[in-house]
């Protein structure tokens, strides 16, 4: 199979059966994306990231790197030296107290040069056969196992193989996050994360209050303190779930939220004021375009998230692709449904969704005086004169 490296393998899945897994992806994610590294001398860590594996293993999770090395078929590494990279790579890691409990690459690709390696398998990402044999030789639980990574690959395979995927903003994490948000279909992340140690502080919040170093868990005024508060909806719906088994009052605000105001902060922290946490709902640039007109958005989706995310009154977001936000009310059936005071009860376009789904329209935040066409007219004066 893949198991160019399996003396990557600890054997501490026999004395830890079905503990719970961080599978890594490797270049981009643990280390810095160096392009078929072949020379151990070139290995450098991403910010953080022995530092975030050393954390995964004091909370009892097995760490498994599976990485595609496609450099061996294409003739640019070999396997010896493959080999050398990963040996180094468990001597740099142990050496700051943190370990790979193994190591697993697919060295095959189907336009390989090499012929021994040209082939279609099962263990080059988005297939699962890396993943499945460790869960098998490590005697690991999939169920309940996360995969971090730098691409959509990463996160097609987390998909397939039952995993929550978080996407980092590493490596080629940030333009595959721009990719993934101009469009509704395809793989998605359940989670986006800054970088390793922010995905694993992330695993461990998700493990149980008191895992996460440094965070903050559901406080009154906000959730933890993220860089990226965007949900895939599959994983909202099952935190919404959460919420309400502790009997939680949710809030969904929705809108565009270009260059972000004073009148945006005010509308979203009188949204959050309506309960216990507040979801917010934001257009895509596709159909922002359309609701705005030619130039707009001036600021991408993702960066619009991003922003959002810094405050303290978001706990999450989530981006949507439709004219309306009625999909999203009905998968996520807030308790309320506020809107600006630039709307009244009966002009809110979704409000027989909002009462279909049992929950209730309300009109928050400060009168409607600031608008960002008001604000890009201003920066134009000024830039004119």
């Amino acid at each position: 199979m893949a198991g160019v490296d399996m003396a990557g393998s600890s054997g501490g899945g026999a004395e830890e059966p079905k503990r719970r897994a961080v599978f890594l992806d490797r270049d981009g994610t643990l280390i810095r994306e160096k392009g078929y590294l072949h020379d151990p001398e070139q290995i450098e860590f991403e910010d953080g990231a022995p530092e975030a594996v050393r954390l995964l293993n004091r909370a009892g999770l097995a760490v498994v790197l599976v990485t595609n090395q496609s450099g061996v078929a294409r003739g640019y590494t070999t396997l010896k030296e493959l080999e050398a990279v990963h040996e180094s790579l468990r001597d740099r890691l142990s050496g700051q107290g943190a370990r790979l409990d193994a190591v697993y690459a697919c060295p095959h690709h189907p336009e390989g040069t090499v012929e021994p390696y040209r082939m279609v398998c099962r263990c080059r990402k988005p297939e699962t056969g890396m993943v499945e044999e460790a869960a098998r030789s490590l005697g690991l639980a999939l169920e309940g196992s996360y995969l971090v990574g730098d691409k959509m690959s990463d996160m097609e395979l987390a998909g397939r193989a039952g995993l929550t995927g978080i996407l980092v903003q590493t490596g080629y994490g940030r333009q595959e996050w721009g990719k993934c948000l101009r469009g509704a279909a395809g793989a998605q992340p359940d989670w986006v994360a800054r970088d390793l140690a922010e995905a694993a502080r992330r695993v461990l919040a998700d493990l149980g209050p008191g895992q996460a170093v440094g965070e903050t868990r559901d406080e009154p005024g906000g959730g933890p303190r993220w860089s990226c508060k965007w949900s895939s909806l599959s994983r909202l719906k099952r935190r919404v779930a959460a919420y309400r088994r502790q009997g939680k009052t949710l809030v969904l605000a929705n809108g565009i939220f270009d260059l972000l105001h004073v009148g945006h902060v005010g509308y979203l922290a009188a949204a959050r004021a309506l309960g216990d946490a507040l979801i917010v709902a934001v257009n895509d640039d596709e159909t922002a375009a359309v609701l705005k007109g030619t130039g707009r958005p001036v600021t991408p989706v993702a960066e619009r998230v991003e922003i959002l995310s810094a405050l303290a009154c978001v706990d999450h977001c989530l981006v949507f692709h439709e004219g309306t936000v009625d999909r999203v009310l009905e998968e996520i059936r807030p308790d309320f449904h506020a809107k600006g005071t630039d709307y009244s009860e009966e002009t809110v376009p979704e409000r027989e969704t909002v009462r279909r789904c049992g929950g209730r329209v309300c009109i928050v935040g400060p009168p409607k005086v600031q608008a960002t066409a008001e604000l890009i007219a201003r920066m134009r004066d000024r830039a004119n004169g």
